[in-house]
């Protein structure tokens, strides 16, 4: 969806809405200033392309996923995305079976402030599990990190699952030693595809390890498997398979240029 923005525009919040809620399962909402988009929708009709809307290294849902019965996202007060003049709202979409078949049409409104509103600038970054080769019947333990280069404060997380994922763990290990579990989904079920925002920002110090732990299934036991009986599958995507993505920005205000160049190089 082209926004035909000539400046750029600082984004407060969305709102997804549509005539077939329950047609729906969620929505990932992103915008990209490079066109790949609209390229790939023009190679297949009608409008819209079937694939993930990661676009390269920019990942689905950079501005957050509207999961089920939950339709609107507001950042925290101060804090805004940055969309830049030119770019296109992506909306990746996972439908669910409703016994018909109708068109889906919905609306994105976007919460815009003013230009001159002292505002943080957010980005996204993920913390993910980018390639798995299940053969049928196996069932492991995978592991990912990733150290925090400066002081971040982190205002949402957007976790991302497929049907393979049983659970998921992730634990910020800091400078000095001591670790908290951040998020932990013992029993993952694609239905909590969606953004949580913290009630405060939560600091992360320069340093911090962030280890994610997922356990992967590609069992007949696991009663989300696409396939049965089990076949062997290769799951890959450049963005990351299972995972947390962080919506973040500096601490400090003065380095948050430092932190959209650090952004920018996880996606090289």
């Amino acid at each position: 969806m082209p926004l035909v923005n000539d400046e750029p525009l600082l984004v407060t919040g969305v709102r997804w809405s549509s005539p077939l809620e329950n047609a729906v399962h969620s929505v990932a909402l992103s915008f990209d200033p490079t066109g790949q988009a609209e390229i790939a929708d023009s190679l297949e009709e009608p409008a819209g392309y079937h694939m993930s809307g990661d676009l390269g290294a920019r990942p689905a849902g950079g501005l957050g996923v509207l999961g089920v019965g939950d339709r609107t996202l507001q950042y925290p007060e101060g804090y805004a995305y940055e969309i830049p003049e030119g770019s296109t709202i992506v909306s990746e979409m996972s439908y669910r079976p409703t016994g018909r078949d109708v068109p889906v049409e919905a609306t994105v409104d976007l919460q815009v402030a003013h230009p001159e509103d002292e505002l943080r600038r957010l980005d996204s970054f993920l913390v993910m599990k980018p390639w798995f080769r299940l053969d049928a019947g196996e069932r492991r333990q995978e592991q990912a990190e990733l150290v925090v280069p400066i002081d971040l404060d982190v205002v949402a997380m957007s976790p991302r699952g497929d049907h393979y994922l049983r659970s998921m763990k992730l634990t910020a290990m800091a400078p000095d030693g001591t670790s908290s579990v951040i998020v932990d989904y013992p029993d993952w079920d694609m239905h909590w595809r969606s953004t949580h925002v913290l009630k405060s920002p939560m600091r992360l110090q320069a340093g911090t390890r962030l280890v994610l732990d997922v356990d992967v299934d590609n069992t007949d036991d696991n009663p989300r498997n696409l396939n049965y009986p089990a076949r062997k599958v290769t799951l890959g995507r450049f963005t990351g398979v299972d995972g947390i993505q962080f919506h973040a920005t500096s601490a400090d205000p003065e380095q948050e240029q430092a932190f959209r160049d650090w952004v920018g190089s996880l996606r090289r």
